[in-house]
């Protein structure tokens, strides 16, 4: 299962670099299509943070219903014991790619 992190939401609202964009159009399509994808509250928070920083505001409203829509995208809140057992896997899978 692909874990969709912020320069994923990031490049696809800027739209660059080109090829980062592109990439992360896919991704976020074959989520629209089905495919099983998680994110997390504190990735989708630090969008609205970026947002907001860049004078965005406008766009969180948008943001948030894109999200939602991605009906195969777990969004999980993350708990302090979750982040241990999170570096351990990091660990266990250093191969891990954007674009796998």
């Amino acid at each position: 299962m692909r874990f969709v992190d912020v320069n994923v939401f990031i490049y696809l609202i800027i739209g660059s670099p080109k090829k980062d964009y592109e990439i992360s159009e896919r991704i976020l399509r074959r989520i629209e299509k089905g495919e099983a994808a998680v994110t997390s509250l504190p990735v989708i928070q630090e969008v609205i943070s970026w947002l907001e920083y860049n004078n965005r505001k406008k766009e969180i409203r948008d943001f948030l219903l894109a999200i939602n829509s991605y009906l195969s995208m777990n969004k999980l809140a993350i708990v302090w014991d979750s982040f241990i057992p999170a570096v351990e896997d990091m660990n266990r899978n250093k191969s891990v790619s954007l674009t796998r």
